[in-house]
């Protein structure tokens, strides 16, 4: 078991993260409702070849309650700071649905930190969450704060994060994953919708990234759809598009040995 570190980083915030191996820096930054062990599997098959960081977003995986509204531009500045922090010149960025959206941002505001990006189940459009990241009508839900507390909607949230084929194929992530999210607190998932689904657009910006880029989603990904992945595609160059069969919204925990090939790829192509 990887050993959790700590760092206070430039909004005040504690954030929670692992630190192994030792090579290329790969910064990995997960999705709502999920933390740093969602990206398990690239840990253990990278920590012998690269350098992992694998963060826990403010008010996930023991990193401290968001208290209060931020935006997702002040998230990827926090993240950005804890790399600082550990001395880390460039990286490849990574990140999962908010995790990607706070990497793209990072890469056009700061493209000297970066080497690559591998961008899972993620947008860069505005708003979208108003139209789309409804969760099924779990949204209205989950602002009422005092119903996070209970089974029943991390069960329908997770139905809604993962392909049925997945959760089939895999009976125990809902397991695991429900047991998880009890140590998010309900202010903290408020506001971590919210900085989603306040986001802007970052669409005609995208065009200044030029390091080599992943854009993967799962062919059954209905928070953000196949055509979120082909707006960045087609505003990156150097970047590959790929739809994983058989995968909703959750790339590493529903299909982690197809993630580590497009990682595997990505390092290829940066060293």
């Amino acid at each position: 078991m990887e050993t959790v570190k700590q760092v206070q980083v430039k909004s005040g915030s504690t954030l929670n993260y692992v630190d192994v191996g030792q090579g290329v820096p790969i910064i990995l930054i997960h999705g709502l409702f999920l933390d740093h062990t969602a990206f398990e599997q690239q840990i253990k098959a990278f920590a012998g070849q690269a350098r992992i960081i694998a963060i826990n977003i403010h008010g996930h995986g023991g990193s401290s309650v968001l208290s209060q509204p931020m935006s997702l531009d002040k998230m990827a500045e926090d993240y950005l700071d804890l790399a600082q922090q550990l001395e880390i010149q460039q990286a490849i960025w990574g990140g999962v649905s908010l995790g990607g959206m706070t990497s793209l941002r990072i890469a056009i505001r700061h493209p000297e930190y970066v080497l690559g990006l591998l961008l899972l189940n993620t947008s860069a459009s505005a708003g979208e969450g108003k139209k789309v990241l409804s969760f099924h009508g779990l949204n209205a839900m989950l602002k009422l704060r005092f119903l996070w507390n209970t089974s029943a909607v991390k069960k329908q949230l997770l139905k809604n994060l993962c392909s049925p084929t997945s959760l089939e194929a895999n009976p125990s992530l809902e397991k695991i994953w429900v047991e998880r999210m009890k140590q998010i607190s309900s202010i903290s998932v408020k506001h971590s919708v919210e900085a989603v689904l306040n986001a802007s657009s970052i669409l005609d910006q995208l065009p200044s990234i030029t390091v080599p880029t992943i854009v993967a989603t799962g062919e059954d990904d209905t928070e953000f759809p196949m055509f979120m992945s082909q707006e960045i595609h087609q505003r990156i160059s150097h970047s590959t598009l790929v739809e994983v069969e058989n995968c909703g919204h959750s790339l590493p925990i529903e299909q982690p040995q197809r993630v580590n090939q497009l990682l595997e790829q990505l390092l290829a192509k940066v060293r």
